[in-house]
């Protein structure tokens, strides 16, 4: 019963943290080393083997419900443990960093690095930051638009 190391939609405030939550004993902030993002557009992607390091946390499980969240988990990767190397995703133990110094096991979704095509970097490492500073763009856009080329009654033109 591994926990879980999470760096995307699976994280607090996030639109899948819903399928584990409940279940959560403790969640920790964590980071998986030699690792990298990328922006899938409405999730990320990790990959291995750049130096690199991703932002993350730790979810440990109740007992009772682990065999169920590891399946929910595995469904929305869509990882399919007797086919791993056609999933999207692959469930693999890795070691990730929770505090300076004390590094634990956990699983950690690996994405298919065939799926990544030329989708950008998050170069921070960190979704919730990437997250948050893209909807600060398309809000600042969106209140700086001159839309009155295309409106006259723009407000910005009175």
């Amino acid at each position: 019963m591994l926990p879980i190391f999470v760096y995307g939609t699976l994280l607090p405030d996030q639109p899948n943290f819903f399928l584990w939550r409940d279940a959560l004993t403790k969640i920790v902030p964590a980071r998986l080393n030699n690792a990298c993002l990328y922006d899938m557009g409405m999730f990320p992607m990790l990959i291995e083997g750049v130096k690199s390091s991703v932002q993350g946390a730790v979810g440990h499980v109740k007992v009772g419900q682990y065999a169920h969240v590891l399946a929910q988990l595995d469904k929305l990767e869509e990882f399919d443990p007797q086919q791993p190397d056609t999933s999207a995703y692959r469930r693999v133990k890795r070691t990730v960093v929770v505090a300076p110094g004390n590094a634990i096991d956990a699983w950690v979704y690996v994405g298919n690095k065939a799926l990544i095509g030329t989708q950008p970097v998050i170069a921070s490492g960190d979704w919730l930051e990437h997250t948050h500073n893209t909807m600060l763009a398309i809000r600042d856009w969106w209140e700086n638009w001159d839309r009155s080329p295309l409106f006259s009654d723009n407000p910005k033109r009175k």
